[in-house]
């Protein structure tokens, strides 16, 4: 069902682009602004509301400002599977479980480019860092569905 609304999106953003000239990245900018992300976190998280929601902001921005064929179309967080996600990954052996956070995201590849096929991708991890609980969230790596 999700994937029917995203696509149904898309064609109304196509179709409105020639009528009243839209442009790509204001449309694209304003479907990341509008994500409302999905939080699931135990009492006993790793990481504070404000953690999520900062990291969350951060994976947006990196949608926002770079020049790919990319439509951002939601984030979810998901203690349990961020935790599974993580196990055996390099970076999680190095690094304190509050400074490490896996992030899924949902979207859409308007064309071919770099190693992405054009179509749509659900559960895609964000995986971001930070060097302490001050330091702010950096994107390390992604992909991996």
């Amino acid at each position: 069902m999700k994937k029917k609304i995203l696509i149904a999106v898309l064609i109304i953003f196509v179709l409105l682009s020639g009528v009243v000239g839209l442009d790509f990245v204001n449309f694209r900018n304003a479907c990341i602004d509008s994500i409302k992300a999905d939080i699931t976190a135990s009492e006993d998280c790793y990481y504070t509301d404000e953690d999520i929601e900062k990291a969350i902001l951060t994976v947006k921005e990196i949608y926002k400002n770079k020049e790919w064929p990319v439509l951002l179309m939601n984030i979810e967080f998901d203690e349990e599977e961020s935790r599974k996600k993580l196990e055996g990954y390099y970076l999680a052996e190095t690094t304190e479980k509050e400074n490490i956070i896996v992030l899924f995201c949902d979207y859409i590849v308007l064309k071919d480019f770099a190693a992405y096929s054009s179509g749509f991708y659900s559960g895609w991890s964000a995986i971001l860092t930070r060097d302490s609980k001050d330091s702010e969230w950096v994107f390390a790596d992604g992909g991996y569905a």
